[in-house]
């Protein structure tokens, strides 16, 4: 109820404060970029142990500034195949970060996941969101509630089981990320992104394979009259230890995001987006691509701090992604 209301009273601030502003001409970066996409992370329950891509736009710290935030996402994997495989429980990945401008159009960043993963909660109330919508359970209901099991045969018919459930710290982040172009009224913002994850995560719980991984993003927005605005990514990751237990993992994966943002006022935002991520694994019996579907609005409180929330849904690849998850995220600018 407390979070109810502080997002009620964010609300009413926007638009309190945007009544006035709601027809000012944009500049600058606001012409191409507003808010930005809501920063999703995938939530596969596997893919905690290797770095994902996170959606992102173009515009980059200001020189000499620097921002911290947090992302909370929670999340419910159901998946199954026959007998060979079976991936049943919820995660939260909670990621404290910094950005700084060094110079102008270029900023770095360090990220620091901590994970949890268990049985959970949403079970019951995901199997009535499908039972209402008439969508599949995929055998979910046949399974105990809030469980939290996970297995799988590789191709050769060789057992992985993961039994352990906790909190962990994962594969500390690094980043950097290089604006190409900030864009006009006619052409869009432009950005690269480089990424890489150390092996710092606790690999006696499996929160982490013990390897370094790497990836690319690029991103590029359009914004139209200061209200709409367009959002793609193009991303690419390669992981060093294509491996977990008998199982073998894709060694590059491709990201893909569209997202578009209806700006309100000033400091409100709705936000709309896709992901599409290619498989998870190298194995013939368990290679498919993942789709997820995020939905949430965005706030700007002042001229320096952020908050989004959001809801996520994947609608293919369903063995293979979270089911259903829900995102938290805020951030401060000095």
């Amino acid at each position: 109820m407390q979070l109810a209301r502080w997002f009620a009273a964010a609300l009413c601030l926007c638009a309190v404060q945007g009544a006035w502003a709601q027809d000012d001409e944009p500049e600058g970066w606001d012409v191409n970029v507003g808010l930005g996409p809501l920063a999703l992370r995938e939530q596969f329950l596997l893919s905690q142990t290797h770095l994902t891509l996170t959606p992102q736009d173009p515009r980059p710290t200001d020189r000499g500034r620097w921002r911290i935030g947090m992302t909370l996402d929670w999340a419910n994997t159901f998946g199954r195949k026959n007998t060979t495989y079976l991936v049943d429980g919820e995660t939260v990945t909670t990621v404290p970060y910094v950005r700084y401008g060094v110079v102008e159009g270029l900023e770095v960043g360090l990220d620091v996941p901590i994970l949890w993963r268990g049985g959970g909660s949403m079970d019951g109330f995901i199997q009535d969101f499908h039972d209402a919508f008439g969508v599949s359970q995929n055998g979910r209901e046949r399974l105990p509630d809030d469980d939290f099991d996970v297995f799988a045969n590789d191709r050769e018919g060789n057992f992985y089981r993961l039994d352990d459930e906790g909190w962990g710290l994962g594969n500390v982040g690094a980043s950097a990320k290089l604006t190409l172009a900030q864009g006009d009224g006619r052409m869009p913002a432009l950005a690269l992104q480089a990424l890489v994850t150390a092996p710092t995560g606790d690999q006696r719980h499996e929160f982490s394979q013990g390897g370094w991984d790497g990836g690319v993003i690029a991103s590029v927005s359009k914004g139209f009259c200061g209200k709409l605005y367009l959002y793609g990514n193009a991303g690419l990751t390669a992981i060093s230890n294509d491996s977990q237990g008998p199982l073998d993992l894709a060694s590059t994966r491709g990201f893909f995001m569209l997202g578009a943002e209806y700006r309100f006022t000033r400091c409100f935002s709705m936000v709309l987006q896709t992901s599409v991520t290619s498989s998870y694994f190298d194995e013939e019996h368990l290679d498919e691509w993942t789709w997820i579907a995020g939905l949430g609005p965005k706030f700007q409180l002042g001229d320096r701090c952020k908050v989004e929330a959001g809801l996520l849904e994947n609608y293919g690849g369903y063995d293979f992604s979270a089911d259903f998850g829900v995102h938290l995220g805020f951030e401060v600018g000095f």
